[in-house]
């Protein structure tokens, strides 16, 4: 006598008990893919600027999706009138790293020194904008070291709040693959991620492809070359550190004095530097013209491998039309200023003690065997 077939169990996001009893696997998993492809454009953002909590005892906190870089603290402050200011400023919150020579010290990441060897105090401190007399300063190395010190907690911030995306991501995927049912908040907040991030079917392993933090050296090379060490007329204007396009009447932007008669572009402004070094990020990680950046991101992870700016830059040859020559601009620059060194920095987690920049993989990048 032939025995009943037992049916699989079913791997959808959006699976439920009742569909399970009264449709066939097939049809189930067709329906869920409907229903996401027309659902994702119009969902809104739950709860944003807060966490979304599980209710069902599984107990993942998921973070933001649109995530501030002082949701967790720190110290947001106006634009300094002048350089002197600014340099004021850094003096009484110690954040004194004279050229950046302190940091020039720090191995490469592949050498083999105590992790924590070299500490150096980079506080929560969130410009909002740039001193406007930047470009008056005649002390190169000053002006430098300005400029890095104002940008660098920002990059750090926002690869943090990206390691905690992507760690919320792994959890809902370890999850799924254990075969148990999202609860409606993780399902909204994942279905949200998958729409900020253009991944247009349910595939989290794509997902995690573009859901991760972008080498230190590369996000301030390019704001280095973008906005000449913070001189630029659209840096000063309005905060555009990375020289983005934008043909949106609804973005902010300004108009370049030299665009070609008929074109419509201009380049996208912001309100703070925070809202350029976000938006920067997020372009890399969700444009199809960025893919190859992404790809060897995802290649190097899978190798064990830490971040390094130098050998990602050539994926960002798209970025300017000057494609190779672009890329080996921002090579050249990382390394004539020792920024490679910076890729394995990160945040310290204590908001009362000096910020510790650990000098080996940062922790976006250790492994995620344990999730």
């Amino acid at each position: 006598m032939m025995s009943r077939p037992q049916r699989s169990k079913p791997n959808s996001l959006l699976h439920s008990p009742r569909s399970r009893r009264t449709l066939p696997p097939i049809f189930v998993a067709a329906a869920f893919a409907a229903v996401l492809l027309l659902g994702l454009a119009t969902m809104p953002a739950p709860w944003p600027g807060k966490a979304v909590r599980e209710y069902s005892g599984s107990n993942v906190v998921l973070p933001a999706v649109h995530a501030q870089p002082d949701s967790e603290g720190g110290t947001t402050l106006p634009t300094p009138d002048d350089a002197e200011s600014l340099e004021r400023l850094f003096d009484r919150h110690n954040y004194r790293i004279k050229g950046f020579a302190d940091l020039l010290g720090l191995p490469d990441a592949g050498e083999k020194r105590r992790v924590g060897e070299i500490k150096v105090e980079i506080p929560r401190l969130f410009l909002e904008g740039l001193p406007p007399d930047l470009a008056d300063l005649t002390d190169i190395p000053k002006r430098k070291s300005l400029f890095l010190r104002a940008l660098l907690p920002l990059v750090l911030a926002e690869n943090e709040a990206l390691f905690e995306q992507r760690q919320g991501v792994l959890k809902l995927q370890a999850h799924l693959n254990r075969g148990m049912i999202l609860s409606e908040p993780e399902r909204v907040w994942l279905g949200e991620m998958l729409r900020r991030y253009k991944v247009r079917l349910p595939d989290l392993d794509l997902l995690l492809v573009r859901v991760d933090a972008v080498p230190v050296s590369l996000a301030l090379a390019q704001a280095v070359v973008e906005s000449g060490w913070g001189t630029s007329r659209f840096a000063v204007e309005g905060n555009a550190m990375y020289g983005q396009w934008t043909w949106s009447s609804k973005a902010r932007g300004i108009v370049p004095e030299n665009r070609p008669k008929g074109s419509r572009h201009r380049i996208r402004s912001f309100t703070n530097l925070a809202g350029a070094v976000r938006a920067y990020m997020h372009a890399l990680n969700s444009s199809w013209a960025y893919r190859a950046f992404r790809v060897a991101r995802h290649d190097r992870r899978t190798h064990g491998l830490p971040p390094n700016g130098p050998a990602l830059a050539p994926g960002l040859r798209m970025y300017s039309q000057e494609r190779d020559a672009y890329t080996s601009r921002l090579q050249q620059l990382i390394a004539a200023n020792g920024l490679h060194r910076l890729d394995s920095l990160r945040l310290s987690s204590d908001q009362d003690e000096p910020y510790t920049l650990v000098a080996f993989l940062a922790p976006f990048f250790s492994s995620e065997s344990s999730q």
